[in-house]
């Protein structure tokens, strides 16, 4: 076909466009170099383009991501896995009687086995320290950074999070870490064992070496662990619990309820943001609208005619807020409105219009 015939291509028209699907899975050459080509020529349907890959993206399969040290340890216990099949994952817009260009698309199984370690909490600080004796780092809205600690580990900050830690660490000193927000670390093992310690006010997370996301916002702290083996010491005000964990493991501390819930995860969803993208796998819409909330700085209001409980299922790019938003709400039946620092979410279709 003409490139002039896509000129007037919305996101969607691109989306079920069968050159265009060949394009983005890369199973055609033809269509890669005439897409390209097309892309190059018309840089002014750049935007279209990124959230029609979007919204193949989403509504695309994808495939278990297994680390080699979960496959070895396939043999020593069972890892539980998060992917569904057709009859128990329900899409997006499944609630709808309207025959939308999405309901050509095919049923999905996401599934994948992984780790990952998060943590949740409040605010703290202090620790035998001011803070003008430690360094800190700092995110802002929306914003994912890289930085490299002293000891080479290695750290990924999410949007409005902020790090602190020692300035030198040496000898068998812990190397320790206290964290506000949410981030993602790869921690070196050190020949003299010292420990790496990540500290919330409501627990620790002990390692020697590992890859782990620490979360810590509001009420809840979660930790989930990706490799490696960890002691989590949930503190208070009579003694410490002490949880050990496996990768694949996830242990939630309840601040208010003061209650401790350990189950398992598919990590590599949980801590996807990190890749500046969003997997979602059956995640409340609620959910996501508090994390939209921590992680970009707006406030996120559900109109009386959304299902704030409907689950998600899909990969959705998280770099940027309007194709965040644009591409949930095409794939979900949702009218979303952004004005300044408020974004309100409601039902594209009456609910006395569903069957």
């Amino acid at each position: 076909m003409h490139p002039s015939h896509y000129i007037h291509y919305t996101s969607e028209d691109f989306a079920t466009d069968e050159s265009f699907q060949a394009f983005v899975s890369g199973t055609n050459a033809e269509a890669v170099q005439f897409w390209e080509h097309f892309i190059r020529e018309h840089p002014e349907k750049q935007r279209e383009i990124d959230e029609a890959r979007a919204l193949i993206s989403l509504l695309t399969p994808q495939k278990p991501v297994v680390s080699e040290e979960q496959k070895n340890r396939e043999l020593e216990r069972l890892l539980v896995s998060i992917g569904a099949n057709e009859s128990s994952v329900k899409p997006l817009w499944s609630d709808s009687t309207q025959t939308t260009w999405w309901n050509r698309w095919p049923g999905w199984v996401a599934a994948s086995l992984a780790g990952l370690l998060v943590l949740a909490g409040g605010t703290y600080f202090y620790l035998n320290r001011t803070a003008k004796e430690l360094i800190s780092y700092q995110t802002a809205y929306g914003e994912n950074r890289t930085f490299t600690l002293p000891d080479s580990s290695v750290v990924t900050l999410n949007g409005n999070t902020k790090l602190r830690h020692a300035p030198n660490w040496g000898g068998k000193h812990d190397r320790e870490v206290w964290i506000d927000g949410e981030a993602f670390f790869d921690v070196r093992h050190k020949v003299n064992n010292a420990r790496f310690v990540v500290h919330t006010s409501d627990l620790d997370v002990e390692v020697l070496g590992t890859r782990f996301n620490v979360f810590n916002r509001n009420d809840k702290t979660n930790v989930v662990l990706n490799s490696g083996k960890v002691k989590v010491n949930i503190m208070s005000e009579k003694d410490t619990n002490r949880v050990m964990m496996v990768p694949g493991e996830t242990v939630e501390y309840f601040r208010k309820d003061k209650k401790v819930v350990k189950n398992q995860v598919n990590a590599e969803a949980l801590t996807s943001w990190r890749n500046k993208v969003l997997v979602f796998e059956n995640t409340p819409l609620y959910k996501v609208g508090e994390m939209i909330e921590d992680t970009y700085g707006v406030d996120v209001i559900f109109k009386d005619n959304v299902k704030a409980n409907q689950k998600l299922v899909g990969t959705i790019p998280s770099d940027n807020l309007d194709v965040l938003l644009t591409v949930l709400a095409k794939s979900s039946n949702l009218r979303i409105i952004r004005t300044d620092n408020q974004v309100v979410i409601e039902n594209s279709i009456p609910l006395s219009d569903h069957p």
